[in-house]
């Protein structure tokens, strides 16, 4: 006997008449239906979740800047002193010699600090020296080995007394580049006690190689 009745008939019948109206899709079964309002196109769209190994980046390698060097000189390895100076118009430029005292091969590199001060120990006197140039390139010392940077001190009496609160000091306050402790060089002379942008008084170089001329 056929099992297709009249009514089975049309049932099927009203069905295919709805896929093809309404463009709907079978599921098979054990198939996750597609969530409402979500295309295949909007699906496709949408990052998929990166996985662990995705998520993993490696750090970019640094080129080295020059050749490689050995630590920063530190403030107990050096001594320092006035080599020669030089009298330009309305200041006069002193040369600093750094000498490794110590035993290892060390580096200087940028600009040391430079400021009058009323002792060794003393207080600081006016403003400190202000940076002029480029930071230049590192210096290697080897034992018993200069560098060199100049600092350019203005003849501080030729400013106005509104301007310059004049004050005796009794020398530099010298900080090596990239270090806290700091060394003396005896050189009396008169500074600016007031710290003002009116009384500049003290410039200086970048280290080099050598004791300068």
């Amino acid at each position: 006997m056929n099992g297709r009745t009249p009514l089975r008939l049309a049932a099927a019948a009203s069905c295919a008449l709805a896929l093809a109206l309404a463009g709907c899709a079978t599921v098979e079964e054990g198939e996750p239906a597609p969530e409402p309002g979500v295309t295949d196109e909007q699906t496709a769209a949408q990052p998929s979740p990166e996985t662990p190994e995705a998520q993993q980046t490696t750090p970019a390698t640094e080129t080295p800047v020059g050749p490689p060097h050995g630590e920063r000189c530190l403030t107990d390895e050096l001594s320092v002193e006035l080599g020669g100076e030089e009298g330009a118009a309305g200041s006069t430029v002193y040369t600093i010699v750094f000498t490794n005292t110590g035993d290892r091969t060390c580096v200087l590199h940028g600009f040391p600090g430079v400021s009058y001060v009323t002792g060794e120990d003393g207080s600081q006197i006016g403003q400190a020296a202000e940076r002029r140039g480029d930071a230049g390139t590192a210096v290697n010392l080897t034992p018993g080995d200069e560098a060199s940077s100049e600092v350019e001190a203005v003849d501080v009496t030729n400013y106005p007394d509104d301007v310059c609160d004049q004050t005796d000091v009794a020398g530099f306050r010298i900080y090596p580049p990239n270090d806290f402790d700091y060394l003396f060089i005896a050189n009396e002379t008169t500074a600016c006690a007031n710290a003002t942008e009116d009384a500049h008084q003290l410039d200086v170089t970048a280290v080099v190689a050598g004791a300068g001329e």
